[in-house]
């Protein structure tokens, strides 16, 4: 056979493994963890309050369009739909968001329509679609504050261990950014740039607990303002802040265990009903269609919901503990 037919196909080869270089070389600049992580930085750091005592940067674009933009920051559900994207470390922006649950509430009410729903049932498909991204981005949220609240008990150990050391309260929060666990660490980092920026170390830890809705964290800010006016031993503070912090997250997975049997019954005692209904509805439809054809299967429907919601607030109200 010619050399040169193996010349060819080396050169083939080389170029196509040189174009998939390429390409994850590309994808790796824009995509990759070192990108990601400073874009993530960047929206984190991304932060409304204009003036030396406010965060670091501007308030985030809810729109791209400047009239859409102005309309939404007239509107309060706004302001709190992109605290709640920002608490969730999502990189959409309101104006994407009411896009997404749009989708979601079309696509909702084109299943019931394809299942042949009637018009009522339709409808609540449909809300029950364009509820969905909020539920999901308020479960990412609480997992995040979890993640966090697990986590900065052995940030408050490195910071205690930090200021042991001889290091000053900046130095020890600048370790607890760059050697904490994610997602702690970015919002620590978030609040050293404030104070590498100028912004005093109360301002930033208060906007630090402003971003972060937890108890955890604000008994961590609270006590190193409490510090800062009264004075004392910080090291010895963060480390039985930490304690005190372990001490209710062992109480809390106790008692977690203990109520699982009732979480569990509860979602059986919820879910019951609605499951045995859609089963029932596919099975025979005339079965059920009196329920909405029927004025006394109307006044059926409209009790058995009131008693629903009843119970669901009654049973949420018994498995739910607070500590």
């Amino acid at each position: 056979m010619d050399i040169r037919y193996y010349l060819i196909a080396v050169l083939a080869f080389l170029s196509v493994t040189g174009m998939i270089e390429g390409l994850f070389a590309l994808w790796r600049s824009r995509h990759g963890p070192f990108a990601r992580k400073i874009a993530r930085r960047l929206h984190l750091a991304d932060e409304s309050g204009p003036g030396p005592g406010g965060p670091l940067l501007k308030q985030q674009r809810m729109s791209r369009i400047p009239a859409l933009e102005r309309a939404l920051q007239a509107m309060p559900l706004a302001s709190g739909l992109d605290r709640l994207l920002r608490q969730s470390a999502s990189r959409l922006n309101v104006l994407q968001f009411l896009g997404l649950t749009a989708a979601a509430a079309a696509a909702g009410a084109g299943l019931g329509w394809s299942l042949r729903f009637p018009t009522a049932m339709v409808f609540v498909a449909g809300l029950l679609g364009a509820a969905a991204p909020s539920l999901w981005f308020v479960h990412v949220r609480s997992q995040r504050l979890v993640r966090i609240d697990q986590q900065l008990p052995a940030v408050m150990d490195l910071m205690a261990r930090a200021l042991r050391a001889g290091h000053s309260f900046s130095s020890a929060l600048q370790m607890a950014a760059t050697e904490g666990p994610d997602p702690t660490a970015p919002e620590f980092h978030l609040a050293f740039d404030e104070i590498s920026f100028g912004i005093t170390a109360q301002d930033a830890l208060t906007h630090l607990a402003e971003r972060v809705p937890s108890n955890d964290l604000r008994y961590l800010v609270v006590a190193v303002l409490t510090q800062h006016e009264t004075g004392g031993n910080l090291a010895e503070l963060l480390g039985n802040t930490a304690e005190l912090i372990r001490a209710r997250h062992k109480l809390m997975g106790t008692v977690r265990v203990l109520a699982t049997e009732g979480k569990f019954s509860a979602w059986i005692l919820v879910i019951l009903p609605f499951g045995l209904a859609a089963g029932l509805y596919a099975v025979n439809h005339e079965f059920l269609k009196t329920l909405w054809t029927d004025p006394a299967g109307l006044n059926v429907l409209v009790c058995a919901a009131v008693a629903m919601v009843i119970g669901i607030f009654w049973i949420w109200r018994a498995v739910k503990i607070h500590i």
